[in-house]
This record gives structure tokens, C-alpha cells and sequence, in this order.
């Protein structure tokens, strides 16, 4: 599942952050609702970006 999503890059903030996929608070819920989706800039899915 790939679509439009918010992507954003400013001085002070980027989403989806850099270093979310390294994150397993942020990875582990958002692999079961969204596992799927495939990362914006990344070109992967969630799931495969997940090293947990």
C-alpha cells in the first residue's frame, strides 16, 4: 500500500523521522495497525524496514 503522505523537512523537524525504523516504541505498534504501508522515502514496506 503506497499514498500520499505527509513529508516534511524543515530545520527544525523531519517526518517521518530518521530514525524511526530504529525505534521500537514507535515500530512495533505502527507494524501491526500499518505494516503494509510502504515508507515515503524509504520505498519499503514498514515490516521490512523493522529490524526488531
Amino acid at each position: 500500500l503506497l499514498y500520499d503522505t505527509l513529508v516534511l523537512q524543515t530545520p527544525e523537524l523531519t517526518i517521518p523521522h530518521p530514525l524511526m525504523t530504529e525505534r521500537d516504541f514507535v515500530m512495533k505498534p505502527l507494524i501491526e495497525i500499518a505494516g503494509n504501508v510502504i515508507h515515503p522515502t524509504r520505498e519499503k514496506t514498514l515490516s521490512e524496514l523493522y529490524q526488531g
